[in-house]
């Protein structure tokens, strides 16, 4: 190993001090703050021969991409009379074994098993022989930190949790900040997978809050905890956090690919922009397929729909954090290009496993209930039901605000649904009652006065599956829509919806008839539509957010205007 000059001038460690943790890791700060590469400074170590230093150079070369230069001195440590030694080496091999194979295309060859196997038996050896080092300690901690990761990779969340919290705790008397951080890095993700999203996002906020700006585990326990704020509906906030990221480093990747995932979740990401190249995951067809589907709900491209679907054919099955969205987006675009059978099956097959996607699956699943040929898949009182408990769990109400921001954009029928249901949620009222339009002269939806009224008419009639195409041109009329409904929308523009107010009077009463006396949904017989009310009024009370019973008369006038 070639070795620069002035490295013979510092002060390298050796013997006793490489053995010792914190000393160990101080040293490699040290040198990380000098501007030193970590292939410069395993050449550091070279002149020392001794299994301890060449275990120490063949880390820091497997960290550096080097691992071809590391063999030899690998083997040397798994030669090396000190058990510890071997076991540290031998976890070193394999957890480089199992970064190099989660980089390939083709993870079919697997193994997992024989490397738990082969590394499950040193777990606390020397038990008894007397009085151990703080070597051996941190050794054990190598050992939990690998069996961590490969249980995680087996999917086995349970037991990867349960070794990471023993790493954490066997780390701490060691006194090495970077170590033990690392490990809780690992704790935090097997915690997510497991729905303990709370817990996760506490231990990311603690290591992002204690870590030096600019290193690996501040850029990335940050980028953890904005996809967790996003998970949890709070778009604005995980927005905030990634610009701050990027304002450190700019050309950053990960930070650029999570900017776009927010934007594209939240429906703000500009059909134009150019998505920002990310393999990993394959986040960059994931975005793109996002932004598709944008282009159709701002502006009704059609063609966004079938993108949409040809970009994520195959990404199902590569993560479970994405495939609930992914899934999601196709039923989405297959029941806007009238495929409501395929759309239905395409939702049931992930189960959510996080708040923002929960959302948009009972989002997707009252849509699909709410169609001309609509199926329950759930009865709608249930699905109105498990959105209301659904938002009294966020933890925030910038939380509850955020999801219904994203539930309106994607699902505005289906949110304004649950809204003005007996289940309603006041966040969603606030988002979506501008969007249902009030009869009377001029009709008035989102805040404006719009004089013509025949497109609302064929809107209420196309909402239940009838033809209302009139033989005359309306181009005049649909100006005026266009201009009312058209608002600037991040770098673009897009249409506001409409809820003909007549669709959910209709379906609130398909649902009381299922739920009889239970779940306090409006009950009665149609009035006779004889006797207007000399003053038309909105269909959602203005006092009680819902359409009871008593609003009726005003609400069967607006419906048949």
């Amino acid at each position: 190993m070639c070795i620069p000059e002035s490295s013979f001038q510092e002060a390298v460690p050796v013997g006793d001090a490489l053995r010792d943790t914190r000393s160990w890791y101080d040293w490699k700060t040290q040198q990380a703050a000098q501007g030193r590469s970590l292939f410069e400074t395993a050449a550091l170590l070279s002149p020392d021969r001794s299994p301890i230093a060449r275990l120490r150079a063949a880390t820091l070369l497997e960290r550096a991409g080097h691992l071809t230069q590391a063999m030899a001195d690998i083997k040397v440590c798994l030669k090396s009379g000190d058990r510890a030694i071997r076991v540290h080496a031998l976890a070193l091999l394999i957890f480089s074994e199992r970064e190099s194979r989660n980089q390939e295309d083709h993870p079919g060859v697997d193994q997992i098993d024989p490397a738990i196997r082969t590394l499950e038996p040193h777990l606390n050896y020397g038990e008894g022989d007397g009085e151990v080092d703080d070597f051996y300690i941190e050794t054990q901690v190598v050992l939990k930190y690998n069996l961590c990761r490969l249980y995680f990779d087996l999917g086995k969340y349970d037991l990867a949790l349960a070794h990471a919290g023993e790493a954490i705790y066997l780390s701490l008397p060691l006194e090495t900040p970077q170590l033990t951080f690392s490990v809780r890095m690992s704790y935090a993700r097997a915690a997510l997978r497991l729905g303990q999203i709370q817990a996760a996002l506490r231990e990311y906020q603690v290591i992002n809050t204690v870590a030096l700006p600019g290193t690996n585990l501040w850029l990335f326990s940050g980028l953890n905890v904005a996809n967790i704020l996003l998970m949890l509906g709070d778009h604005a906030e995980a927005l905030t956090l990634i610009d701050f990221i990027l304002g450190s480093d700019a050309g950053n990747v990960p930070a650029l690919t999570s900017r776009q995932y927010i934007r594209a979740l939240s429906g703000l990401l500009a059909p134009e922009e150019a998505i920002q190249p990310c393999r990993d995951l394959h986040r960059d067809q994931i975005n793109a397929g996002l932004q598709a589907l944008i282009a159709f709900v701002n502006t009704g491209q059609r063609e966004g729909l079938t993108r949409a679907l040809e970009l994520f054919k195959h990404l199902q099955g590569n993560n479970p954090t994405f495939d609930g969205v992914i899934g999601w987006a196709q039923s989405v675009a297959l029941l806007n290009l009238g495929q409501i059978y395929l759309s239905a099956q395409r939702i049931m097959l992930h189960p959510p496993n996080f708040p923002v996607v929960e959302a948009l699956v009972l989002g997707m699943k009252l849509d699909i209930a709410l169609q001309p040929d609509g199926i329950d898949l759930e009865p709608p009182a249930q699905l109105c039901q498990q959105l209301q408990q659904l938002f009294r769990r966020e933890p925030s109400r910038s939380a509850r605000l955020g999801l219904a921001e994203i539930l309106t954009y994607w699902h505005p029928k289906a949110a304004a649904f649950c809204a003005f249901s007996p289940h309603s949620v006041p966040e969603l009222v606030d988002a979506t009652l501008p969007s249902v339009f009030v009869d009377g002269r001029p009709i008035r939806v989102h805040g404006q006065a719009i004089a013509t009224r025949l497109p609302f008419l064929q809107m209420t009639l196309e909402t239940f599956g009838i033809d209302a195409a009139m033989p005359r041109d309306q181009s005049t009329e649909r100006e005026r829509m266009a201009s009312a409904l058209t608002v600037g929308w991040g770098a673009g523009t897009r249409q506001l919806p409409v809820i003909p107010p007549a669709l959910l009077i209709f379906h609130y009463v398909r649902v009381a008839e299922q739920e009889g006396d239970c779940g306090g949904w409006p009950r009665g017989s149609w009035p006779e539509p004889t006797a207007p009310s000399p003053k038309p009024s909105a269909v959602i009370c203005v006092r009680s957010g819902h359409c009871w019973p008593n609003c009726w008369d005003s609400c069967w006038t607006s419906a048949s205007t």
